[in-house]
This record gives C-alpha cells, structure tokens and sequence, in this order.
C-alpha cells in the first residue's frame, strides 16, 4: 500500500508558527494544589482542545450542570465535551474567533442550547467548551488565533484533527471527555471522527433544534456529536433524538435491503486506501452482520452503485445530474448567501481578523452570488434530494469513505506545495460530504481501518429520519470492523 504519511521532521519544518500557536490556559489556584488535578489540567493544555475558562464573566466548568438530572439517565457519569459554537449556561461563546467572543459572545448565557440541556439531563458531566475552526467554516482543524488541538491517534505526531469540531474530537481522542458535541454542516463532525480515529454522527438536517447554536449555513447544519465507542455514540442519539420525528417505516427497513458502495466516492480513494477499505467490507463479519440484519428476508447484499447516474436521465436519455465531484458547487453556492446572511452584518461592523483561507471565504461570501446561479444551484439540490429519498425508499445503506485518506499533516502556508495538497484535500472533503448535506441525510462514521498506522473510517448514510436505525446497524457493525479506542 502506498504510503499516506510524511517523516516527523519533515511535517514539524512545514508548520507554520501561526498555526502551532497555543496560548495556555489558566490554571486556578486549587487546581494548583492537587497533585492529580494538576495533571489532569497538565494534560488539558498540552492538547489544547478547550477553550480558557472561567473567561471574564464566566462561571468554572464544574459549577455547569443540569437543570433537572434524570436519576437513571442514559449517559449517567459521561464526561461531555461542548463545541464553543453551542450555548452553555454560564460561560460565553467565542465560535473561534476573539472579536466574536468580544462582542456577539460579550456575556454568558443564561440558559443551555436544548442539545446540551439534554446531554446534561441526561446524566453526562460538562467538562468544557472546545475549540473549533473560525465561524466553522474550515475543515482543517488549524486556527490562526487559538492553534491546532491535539490529534493523538496514528503514529506519527502533527497531523492535524479535522475541523471544524476539532477541538470536541480532540477532547475526545486524547480521552478528556467521553462523548462531545459538535456541529457539522458539510463534515465538520465526519471528517474529524475519521482523522481522530472516532464514532461520529451527523443527523438528518432538522431532526435536532439549532437554538442555541451559531449559525454558518443554515440549511445545512446540524448538531452532530463523537463518541469513544458506538455504543455511546447511540446513547447519546437516544437523549437527543425526537421519536416523534423518526421515519419508523423505512426505519423498518434498514438492513433488509441493499448495502451501497458509492463507486463515485471510492474512485476519489488512491488504490491501495481503496482496496483496503473494501477488503474491511467484504469480511465475513461484514456479511454475517448484513445477513443478519436482513433475517429472513430477500436482500440484494453488497452492490456497486454510482450515486450520479441511477436513475438521473430525462426521457431523451440525457443525465440531469454532473458527477458527485461537481455536487458541491451546488452546496457553496447555496452556502455562501447563507453564511453572509448569517454574520454579513456583523463582520461590516467589526470587521474581525480571520486565518487564511477562512478569511478567503469570508471574501468571496461578501461578493456574493447571481440570483440566476442560487436559483440554479437550489434546483439540482432538490432533484439530488429526491434521487437520494427514492434510492434510500427500501431501507438501502449507501457506504461511503469518511474521508479521501488519513489526516494530513499540518499546513505551511508559506509553501506553495502544502497549499496545493490543501485545496486537493479540501475538494475531495466536500465531494464526499455534499450527498447528505444536500440531501439532509443521516450519517454514521465508524473507525474501521489503520492506513500506515493512521485511521480512516467509512461513512454510513441513510434515508432522513432513520437515524435510529442507521445507529443500531452501526453498533453492529463496530463489533467485527471498529478500530479500538
């Protein structure tokens, strides 16, 4: 297999000091006076996922709970970790970037985002806010202001966790926190849980409530959350999905019918991470789960579908739909009028200072799109939607690679080679992410193979309100194939 990682010495020469930066945190004076909880602070700062606290006008993390804690709650004795985009009670909300926390994010809140009053009902103990990529609009995991947390998986050190719930994956793989909340728009939870080695799952679009969370696009976030274990991450869908919400008749389905490898995606895979990834799924633990689920059932097993090209023609023959490297134009397109509507105003304002890259988009979201463009791009969403709804109808999984390959190193921005295999890695992170995001779908990653040592995980998607399910099979899944945390 083709090897996927660069020397020590060689990735630590390409970091660039902006991205390395690290400010510690503060340490308070009873932290200070125990031997264990000034290790356990020790190993906080040297991982770097969560944010400073108390902040100025912030209250300390364990004085955080619950409003009313369920006596057998579900996630009774988790440690929970929450991204800095999410409202907490008591502390403020920084969405990575300083100006924000010193003007949207000027004074705590006074009330938890429903998500984190859930978890926190539900039994789980808050243990702090995390770092995460500017407004998440990144996938890297590097910010300018706060530097990069800390991925622990994988042999060589450096590489970088994903974004942009970073720093709720680190927290996490670096086992500071048990579960973590995040949000994902197009694979801001997906794409760490794969580089970190981790459980990750991204609900369908609107099954969770978005009070409380700092918008970037609206119509394609979601709260997503990680997991150590599937067994967690299930729990943790229990507290905070609706069942009132739920398709209950595919629901039925899943894992009767057909389970999906996405040509289309695997082909954006070099061909040894390709050929791994489907030895992983045609074990015969892989099979007997399969049979399994279908029971007594007929069931079309493991097949190869393209998601561009089933069903995608008009009466003359011609296909309606590019291939999915091309979906995500539809998805910035879409992205960019909603990121300005969300924070346009503000950035006139205050005119806050972004990374590069983040400040890039910010740019190009200012200049904003044709009307005849969005119009378009919202068209093909809708014909993708339907696609996907009718595919998925029985109760199909479709599998797909979490991510193109394993986490990369950190970026040198100073080099034009680092930022060439930046905007390559980037592109094939929104190829793969765009069919849920479109779509609205649920997605489950589980960590399930080691390329050169470093986790890549495959992604799980199915029709919008079957998130139970999807979870269920997951779980079943992680006993033969899930890397051990």
């Amino acid at each position: 297999m083709r090897a996927h990682v660069e020397s020590a010495s060689t990735r630590l020469a390409s970091v660039s000091r902006e991205s390395m930066r690290s400010p510690r945190a503060r340490v308070p004076r009873a932290v200070r006076a125990s031997t264990p909880a000034r290790a356990a602070n020790a190993s906080r700062e040297k991982a770097n996922c969560f944010v400073d606290n108390p902040r100025e006008g912030e209250v300390a993390n364990d004085e955080v709970k619950a409003t009313t804690v369920e006596k057998h709650g579900a996630l009774k004795g988790l440690r929970v970790a929450v991204k800095d985009n999410i409202r907490v009670k008591g502390l403020r909300t920084g969405a990575g970037n300083p100006t924000y926390l010193a003007t949207v994010g000027a004074t705590a809140a006074t009330s938890h985002a429903p998500c984190v009053e859930k978890v926190l009902n539900a039994g789980a103990v808050f243990v702090g806010k995390t770092h995460m990529d500017e407004l998440a609009w990144s996938l890297q995991g590097e910010n300018f202001h706060y530097g990069t947390p800390v991925n622990a998986r994988g042999r060589v050190p450096g590489k970088i966790p994903g974004g942009s719930s970073s720093g709720s994956a680190s927290a996490v793989c670096n086992d500071l926190a048990d579960i973590a909340i995040g949000t994902d728009t197009i694979g801001s939870v997906r794409l760490p849980a794969s580089f970190c080695g981790l459980y990750g799952m991204r609900p369908t679009h609107g099954r969770l409530s978005a009070e409380g969370v700092v918008p970037l696009s609206h119509s394609f976030d979601s709260v997503g959350w990680f997991a150590k274990n599937a067994k967690h991450l299930t729990s943790v869908g229990s507290v905070l999905l609706d069942p009132a919400t739920r398709d209950r008749e595919t629901s039925a389905l899943i894992g009767s019918s057909r389970f999906a490898l996405c040509s289309d995606a695997f082909a954006l895979l070099d061909r040894g991470t390709k050929k791994a990834l489907r030895a992983v799924l045609a074990s015969e633990g892989v099979r007997r789960v399969f049979r399994d689920a279908a029971g007594d059932k007929p069931t079309l097993g493991i097949s190869d579908v393209m998601l561009s090209d089933i069903g995608l023609t008009d009466k003359s023959g011609k296909k309606t739909l590019p291939p999915i490297t091309e979906w995500s134009e539809f998805f910035r397109t879409i992205q960019i009028e909603e990121v300005w509507g969300s924070h346009g105003e503000w950035i006139k304002t205050h005119r806050p200072e972004f990374g590069p890259g983040v400040r890039d988009r910010f740019k190009t979201a200012e200049m904003g799109v044709s009307a005849e463009k969005l119009a378009h791009a919202k068209e093909m969403r809708e014909k993708i939607t339907a696609h996907l709804d009718a595919l998925l109808a029985d109760g199909s999984v479709l599998i797909l690679p979490a991510a193109r390959g394993p986490a990369p190193a950190a970026t040198n921005y100073d080099n034009e080679q680092s930022l060439a295999t930046l905007a390559e890695a980037r592109n094939a992170a929104l190829a793969l992410g765009s069919p849920a995001s479109l779509a609205r779908l649920p997605c489950v990653v589980i960590p399930c193979l080691e390329v050169d040592g470093e986790p890549l995980g495959i992604m799980l998607m199915s029709r919008r309100g079957t998130d139970e399910a999807l979870l269920a099979l997951a779980e079943k899944l992680a006993w033969v194939i899930g890397l051990k945390n």
